[in-house]
């Protein structure tokens, strides 16, 4: 039979320095537990360069990087108990040993959501925004999928959202995915989305969107670009992105033309600072001597 030892009750001068002997993930561990601990820790200023959230069918990854090179993941399970959460820590990140290797530790969760648990985390190494919230494939019918929706209205701050290329059907039109990004595009400044995630109208929507950076990827890297992602002048003319990145031949070569006519004499998108559309190989010389001519810009040496 083991006796708890009341750590909390320590005076302060003798806490902090066991506090600081910890390792790195058992502090983290310990924060979560109670505020009073969380706020002893925040004392020890562990800062964090970034945090990264993966949301998976059934659980939530937290990738958190340490300005040591050092990296924290927290795997956070999002159906009832039947899982433990589990801590892991990735040492000397710089020396190129990111592996799936790691040291970890792991409890049966407690009473709060998975999200509460990110924002405990984020809240004891001060961080303030999640650089990439990242969706990938994932089937929509776990019974997990359905507990995001509500979690993701916690968050305040996403530098960018990503949904990861797929190949199969895992998302479908009218699936929850829609719902999801609805609730993270006003939180966040930048999109990477494949074309095929979404139809082709509630894409329009999100190139339309005051977003630093829009990206439109093709279906997978195995594929071809996307010969149907199809967008007209007016498409263009509408949007209000900062950079505008988009794989397929998604305008003709005449809309192009008379959209950077209209843009040279400030009457399209002045938020715009660059635009990346992607072409056939095989008629990319023609298309930039085109291009060149009617617009009369002559390129010079280096």
């Amino acid at each position: 039979m083991t006796t708890a030892f009341p750590l909390l009750r320590l005076p302060y001068l003798v806490l902090m320095p066991v506090l600081e002997q910890m390792e790195f993930m058992d502090r983290i561990a310990l924060s979560i537990l109670s505020k009073r601990a969380r706020m002893f820790l925040k004392l020890l200023k562990m800062k964090c360069e970034y945090i990264n959230l993966i949301l998976h069918d059934n659980r939530i990854t937290m990738a958190v990087l340490f300005d040591d090179c050092e990296k924290l993941r927290v795997d956070i399970p999002m159906i009832g108990d039947r899982e433990v959460l589990i801590i892991g820590y990735y040492q000397n990140l710089k020396y190129g040993h990111d592996s799936n290797e790691y040291d970890y530790i792991r409890w049966w969760p407690g009473t709060l959501s998975p999200m509460d648990y990110v924002l405990l985390i984020m809240d004891v190494t001060y961080c303030k925004s999640i650089k990439k919230l990242i969706f990938p494939e994932v089937s929509e019918y776990d019974a997990g999928y359905d507990t995001t929706i509500p979690l993701l209205t916690k968050l305040s701050k996403v530098d960018e959202v990503i949904v990861e290329d797929f190949t199969s059907n895992s998302f479908f039109y009218d699936s929850r995915l829609q719902n999801v990004l609805r609730i993270v595009f006003p939180v966040t400044s930048a999109v990477t989305i494949p074309y095929h995630a979404l139809k082709p109208e509630e894409i329009r929507e999100i190139i339309r969107g005051n977003f630093e950076s829009v990206t439109v990827r093709k279906y997978s890297a195995d594929y071809m670009p996307n010969h149907d992602m199809k967008f007209s002048l007016n498409d263009l003319k509408m949007t209000n992105v900062r950079s505008l990145k988009l794989a397929g031949p998604a305008f003709t070569l005449e809309d192009l033309i008379r959209y950077f006519k209209l843009w040279e004499k400030k009457k399209s998108n002045p938020r715009l600072k660059y635009l990346q559309v992607a072409t056939r190989k095989s008629e990319r010389s023609e298309i930039v001597r085109i291009f060149l001519k009617e617009l009369n810009v002559v390129l010079g040496g280096l």
